[in-house]
């Protein structure tokens, strides 16, 4: 029963959540990352790759979706046992996954200096 929390085992969408992120050579941290700051827990995305049946969001089935480069609507899908999950990926789309996580992490950290300046020009004075 789908509204009861119980584990399954990894299950086609946990399997292959985790046979897409070794392939592209990400960890957990770096697919949330690809899915979109605050889209999903690491929590959640654990409990999915572990197949934990419970009553998940539609968005947290796109955000895997958008972590993986799936078309809308698949994780959700593989899920419900409606699709069978796509092949893992090859070399070349494994080192554009790990960039764009490795530059999402940057612009996250450019964010975060850029606060830390504002902070301390308010608390500088000014030339007068």
């Amino acid at each position: 029963m789908l509204g009861m929390s119980q584990n399954v085992g990894h299950g086609p969408l946990g399997t292959s959540m985790v046979a897409w992120r070794l392939a592209r050579g990400l960890d957990v941290d770096m697919c949330i990352e690809l899915a979109g700051r605050g889209t999903i827990s690491k929590a959640t995305w654990s409990k999915l790759e572990n197949g934990h049946r419970e009553n998940y969001k539609p968005t947290t089935f796109a955000a895997v979706d958008r972590a993986f480069g799936w078309q809308v609507g698949d994780a959700l899908e593989i899920w419900e046992g409606k699709k069978k999950p796509p092949p893992p990926p090859n070399g070349e789309q494994r080192a554009s996954a790990r960039t764009k996580a490795e530059l999402a992490q940057m612009r996250r950290d450019i964010d975060d200096l850029a606060a830390v300046v504002r902070r301390l020009e308010r608390l500088l004075p000014r030339d007068q």
